[in-house]
């Protein structure tokens, strides 16, 4: 189960910012999502403390700054990222809803919330999310 959780803090996040991370160890990588390659210095340290298991370091950051910029999707998403790493998932699927009002059609969003459904055992809204889940490709 903690690889799921992880999967789901980790679905898309990038390597570097801008490039977006494939779910599968799939050498082809999608195309980047735009608002990464300009994500704000404090979403970038988020990024970094996710890729690095630090949850707690993630969510204190992406706290901050949903604080501060609470209109912004991608704030919200690295906030729900990080929840669910710890395994919040009520708060986590909280925030990603979030992000998915300001910005209605994230792949990123709601392939986490669908890895979120997986780890809560619920396959049929999992497929249901990915079904929504628009594709990285051309």
């Amino acid at each position: 189960m903690r690889m799921v959780a992880v999967a789901v803090a980790l679905v898309f996040l990038p390597a570097t910012p801008g490039a977006a991370a494939p779910l599968s160890s799939s050498p082809s990588t999608p195309p980047s999502v735009p608002d990464e390659l300009s994500a704000p210095a404090e979403i970038r340290t988020a990024y970094e403390a996710l890729r690095k298991g630090d949850a707690d370091t993630a969510e204190r950051v992406a706290r901050k700054f949903v604080a501060a910029q609470p209109s912004n999707a991608l704030g919200h998403e690295v906030l729900g990222a990080a929840l669910a790493l710890k395994r919040n998932f009520p708060d986590a699927e909280r925030e990603l809803q979030a992000a998915l009002r300001l910005a209605p059609n994230r792949p990123t969003t709601m392939a986490r919330l669908g890895l979120i459904a997986l780890e809560q055992k619920n396959p049929t809204q999992a497929e249901d999310w990915f079904r929504k889940t628009p594709s990285h490709a051309p």
